[in-house]
């Protein structure tokens, strides 16, 4: 049976419309820390910091709910997730195999204005934690990453990194903000001068550290918050009524 050319599916407008934009801009927020874990967001809120209506607020909400990154609330609301330990391991597992193979791809392909501009980053992030900036640091430590995956031309890669960010990034918030000032990101140097050097496989291990030294991190605080609640509620339940 031959099928007309006139019942072919034709292109569709692939300009992006203001739910687009919007969950492009929720993204961006949830991957920067902007919001914390826990923390509720309704669909009015949303409109009023994005200044749209409340229609594609709504749409870009239930894109992020269907893509697991807000859990459904009550009352036309959605849920920063909170991340137990096992969850977190998990996250990170993909994040170092994803993230170290990209940048194997990103090493050669790097401009050395791109590598002036990740030098330059640097000295912000030292800048930022020295001043104990988080949101900055947040921000600028994400741009270095993603300029670096970007560079390699996987966008399918990209994108998955993209997601997993999403999903931690609330909690990296508060690593960064209980940590003390410093100046130092070893891994971070290393793997410039692996760049410099072009050399890939120095420059996917300071990656793999990177982000094994903040999995650490992370388990550790979410233990030391879990403990802090259990001890609590016992000494709650030990309070005479």
């Amino acid at each position: 049976m031959v099928v007309s050319s006139s019942s072919e599916l034709k292109p569709l407008d692939k300009a992006p419309t203001l739910a687009d934009r919007a969950y492009l801009s929720l993204r961006q927020a949830l991957t920067s820390g902007h919001f914390a874990p826990g923390e509720k967001l309704t669909i009015r809120d949303v409109a009023a910091m994005l200044d749209i209506s409340m229609t594609p607020a709504k749409e870009a909400m239930s894109r992020l709910i269907a893509e697991k990154i807000l859990r459904a609330g009550t009352q036309r609301s959605a849920m920063v997730p909170h991340l137990n330990t096992h969850e977190v391991r998990d996250l990170y597992l993909a994040r170092i195999s994803l993230e170290a193979s990209i940048t194997e791809e990103a090493v050669n392909r790097l401009t050395e204005k791109q590598i002036l501009q990740l030098e330059a980053m640097q000295g912000e992030m030292e800048t930022a934690s020295a001043e104990s900036d988080y949101k900055l640091l947040l921000r600028v430590n994400e741009r270095f990453h993603l300029t670096i995956y970007e560079a390699a031309g996987m966008p399918e890669t990209f994108d998955i990194i993209r997601g997993l960010w999403m999903r931690l990034g609330p909690h990296l918030n508060i690593i960064f903000s209980r940590q003390a000032p410093t100046r130092s990101f070893p891994a971070h140097v290393r793997l410039l001068k692996a760049i410099r050097a072009r050399d890939p496989l120095a420059a996917a291990a300071a990656v793999r550290d990177d982000l094994r030294l903040g999995a650490e991190r992370m388990c550790q605080m979410l233990a030391d918050a879990e403990k802090e609640e259990s001890l609590s509620q016992t000494g709650r339940s030990r309070m005479p009524r």
